[in-house]
């Protein structure tokens, strides 16, 4: 990126002017700093260096996870309307989970977020775009204005002949620093959550992204972490509603006249070939699954001791999902290829979870929500605990989930096609292919002596 610097000599007479003018009419400090990019620039670019050395360096990445990194960041930026900030993003060599964000572009992230994320590109793009809306909306440089309060700043303006201008800019920035490692308002990060997550759509990332980034947040919590994205935030489990209500904002329907492709879930042929699994009612008009193993052409009987029905297998066929119930109420059971039930969907408000449906790419599973007749359209996610209630105002019955959408059939007469967010994959070239990139070598530690050689344990060395 090609940044738009002024001399530092010009920034800093203008940070003396807003602290004047503070001074005079503290009023007017919000303006002023709002109307002033190059002053926020000149304040993030000095607090850059400290929290930077704060946070073990920068880290260096493996050419292909920097290349995968940048393409996120670039379509977050991108997506932000109308601004004129050039923006930069470092990765901090620490294991601490946090992220953070200057004044002036500057974003923020630890080797261990990244780490907590995984290579799950919209939880990372839940975090980012919630970094880019904290400079967007000037975050950093009004809480640290209010965080050194009048007090602080008569002191600067008592000082300011007898000290040099960069030693100010420094007083400054270390305001700047507290303030982005302790977290802002409450206020602040519910706007961050959910303005970032809009920026995440429209650079094509999954809405849900920042509820499993938070749960994974809330996952390890309770271990003895140095994790001070939580010192101030609000409470964790009222972002993730929030979150979880903003995403079904996204999911849009539309009435159709004729459909098409509607093939109903339910037939329990596994993908892979092997087992055959359907569901009958025994002589006690219960549901129970029964199947055979095509490979062995033995008999199988899953969840034996409970009623089951509508066995429906993901595309890879690693996974199936039931409706199972052992008491009122139909619940969602997911069961692996071995039979084993690995979840149970519990619901509140309870209600029957019927007829489950995987989407294309089995990392999602439609379902109805049956209460007091009326049926509710859910998302669901195996590998999280998040659901959401898409549409308040659509009731009706799943039929399928293809490459358009959901097809929903509302009293036998009327169709809907709902339709997700446009999800688009990352994708950028690769100017080395990875089986060459350079790697972490082992060499070992040789000590020589007069008479002897000691070889200690290796060290990792990386290569440039």
């Amino acid at each position: 990126m090609t940044y738009l610097r002024m001399p530092k000599s010009t920034g800093f007479t203008m940070f003396l002017v807003l602290l004047v003018m503070i001074l005079v009419h503290p009023g007017v400090a919000g303006q002023m700093l709002t109307a002033s990019n190059a002053v926020e620039r000149e304040m993030g670019e000095t607090a850059k260096e400290k929290l930077i050395a704060t946070y073990g360096g920068e880290a260096r990445l493996p050419l292909h996870e920097q290349l995968w990194l940048d393409e996120i960041f670039q379509r977050l930026t991108k997506a932000v309307d109308n601004s004129s900030i050039p923006y930069s993003l470092t990765v901090l060599n620490s294991n601490e989970i946090n992220a953070f964000a200057l004044p002036g572009g500057h974003i923020f992230v630890t080797l261990g977020m990244l780490c907590l994320l995984g290579h799950d590109e919209h939880r990372l793009a839940s975090v980012l775009g919630h970094e880019i809306v904290h400079v967007e909306k000037r975050h950093g440089i009004n809480a640290a204005f209010r965080q050194m309060g009048l007090t602080v700043l008569l002191e600067l303006g008592k000082i300011w002949m007898d000290v040099p201008g960069s030693e100010m800019a420094q007083v400054a920035s270390m305001a700047l620093v507290d303030v982005v490692q302790s977290g802002y308002s409450r206020e602040a990060e519910y706007e961050a959550d959910i303005l970032g997550q809009e920026y995440a759509v429209l650079a094509g990332f999954d809405p849900i992204g920042g509820v499993h980034m938070l749960m994974d947040l809330l996952a390890v919590q309770d271990y003895d972490l140095p994790m001070r994205i939580f010192r101030s935030h609000p409470d964790t489990i009222n972002r993730i509603e929030r979150l979880v209500q903003a995403a079904a904002s996204y999911w849009k329907y539309e009435e159709i006249i004729d459909p098409t492709d509607q093939d109903i879930p339910g037939v329990g042929a596994d993908p892979l070939g092997r087992f055959l699994i359907t569901s009958v009612e025994d002589a006690y008009g219960r549901w129970v699954l029964q199947g055979i193993d095509q490979q062995t052409g033995n008999r199988i009987s899953w969840l034996s001791n409970v009623e089951a029905r509508n066995p429906v297998w993901s595309p890879t066929g690693q996974l199936m999902v039931v409706e199972a119930r052992e008491t009122e109420h139909w619940e969602l059971w997911l069961v692996n290829r071995l039979g084993q039930v690995i979840d149970r969907w519990s619901h509140d408000p309870l209600g029957d979870q019927v007829n489950p449906v995987f989407s294309p790419d089995g990392s999602q599973i439609a379902y109805n929500l049956i209460i007091n007749g009326t049926s509710q359209i859910w998302i669901g996610y195996p590998e999280d605990a998040g659901r959401l209630w898409l549409i308040t105002n659509l009731h009706g019955d799943i039929l399928s989930w293809n490459h358009t959408g959901l097809m929903v059939a509302q009293d036998n007469s009327r169709h809907y096609l709902v339709q997700p967010p446009l999800i688009r994959p990352i994708s950028y070239q690769n100017p080395i292919p990875q089986i060459i990139e350079r790697k972490d070598r082992i060499a070992p530690i040789i000590i020589r002596e007069t008479d002897s050689i000691t070889i200690r344990r290796p060290n990792v060395i990386n290569l440039p």
